[in-house]
């Protein structure tokens, strides 16, 4: 199984999308699925961002596996 760095990056668009950081990780889980992440991959994604405990370190993470636009 390859992991989500390993994924060529999903695109993402977040410049419109509400500023709250459970909304802007619900568009980017979209992204992951359409891209055939598994539920692993997020997890990991997801727990590192988290585990930033603050916003631009949750945007950071997800500009590290996403192309976010």
């Amino acid at each position: 199984m390859r992991t989500a760095c390993e994924h060529k990056k999903p695109r993402v668009k977040l410049s419109g999308t509400n500023g709250n950081v459970f909304a802007v990780a619900a568009t980017v889980r979209r992204a992951a699925e359409d891209a055939g992440w598994t539920d692993e991959q997020w997890n990991k994604v997801w727990k590192e961002a988290k585990d930033t405990h603050s916003y631009d370190g949750v945007i950071q993470t997800f500009m590290r596996y996403f192309d976010v636009r």
